[in-house]
């Protein structure tokens, strides 16, 4: 069996491309490990590896579609956490759950697999915090509801 273009080195980045990638991730792991040491008992519930999970299941489905369109069916999953979690739970939901078939296959280097994940889990977190900021699950009406998920 061949070797994959990651593990074969032949597949050359360039560093701006690298310092974008970093510019996703790094401050998602500043923002996740500074709510994590000020709120850490929301993130050690067990529940978040259940939805995580959930998430990771569904992103490794077989999704018939061409080679250069990727598509998940995770969304779903995720915008449900968006909703019920606050957004630096529901990111770590995202980012712990994201899964590409090609980071088993090991044909993305490291970095883009987390900037992949990242830009995920930025965009749940983003989800969250206009969700929370317009309703609530405990104390809205549903009729205000509706228009914060639209």
């Amino acid at each position: 069996m061949g070797e994959s273009p990651v593990q074969s080195g032949s597949y050359r980045r360039g560093a701006k491309l690298r310092a974008c990638e970093l510019f996703v991730v790094l401050p998602l792991f500043l923002w996740l490990g500074t709510r994590f040491s000020q709120h850490h008992r929301e993130f050690l519930d067990w529940r978040i590896f259940v939805w995580a999970a959930a998430v990771a299941v569904v992103d490794l489905l077989p999704i018939p579609a061409s080679a250069e369109m990727a598509f998940s069916l995770s969304f779903p999953i995720e915008l449900s956490a968006a909703l019920v979690f606050s957004p630096e739970v529901a990111a770590a939901i995202a980012f712990l759950g994201a899964a590409d078939r090609r980071e088993l296959r090991r044909e993305l280097p490291p970095l883009k697999a987390l900037y992949i994940r990242g830009q995920i889990a930025w965009s749940v977190a983003l989800e969250s915090a206009a969700f929370h900021q317009l309703a609530s699950l405990d104390h809205s009406r549903w009729y205000q509801l509706v228009p914060a998920v639209r």
